[in-house]
């Protein structure tokens, strides 16, 4: 019965990185599993990530998981929600990538609302 979670729990983690090449954010992947964050320590995005990435193997200090760009094709490298520009937290995408050039245009005006807050 272990070898059958095992199992399980790798496709469905397999689903989810898949699921980010579909163009889900990791909020939404955690919604879809149903991940909840750990107390105060963690986002549901972030929690959904973890999760997704799988145990750590102890050699490296950041985690990421790869899957193939639905927009562009590439291969992305994806190191989860935690830097603040879309360049820290994915690299792989065309130039061009329509998905990333929204990501980008998303970032910039957050960024840019929250300077008018300033004095």
């Amino acid at each position: 019965m272990l070898r059958l979670e095992h199992v399980a729990g790798n496709l469905a983690r397999h689903l989810a990185v898949q699921a980010r090449g579909d163009g889900a954010t990791w909020a939404e992947v955690a919604e879809a599993a149903g991940i909840q964050p750990d107390g105060e320590r963690w986002q549901r995005a972030e929690a959904a990530f973890e999760w997704a990435a799988g145990p750590s193997s102890g050699w490296s200090w950041s985690a990421s998981v790869g899957w193939s760009c639905g927009t562009c094709a590439q291969s992305v490298v994806d190191r989860g929600p935690y830097g603040s520009h879309p360049d820290d937290d994915e690299s792989g995408h065309t130039a061009d990538c329509t998905r990333h050039q929204a990501a980008l245009t998303t970032w910039a005006a957050d960024r840019d609302d929250g300077d008018e807050d300033q004095p």
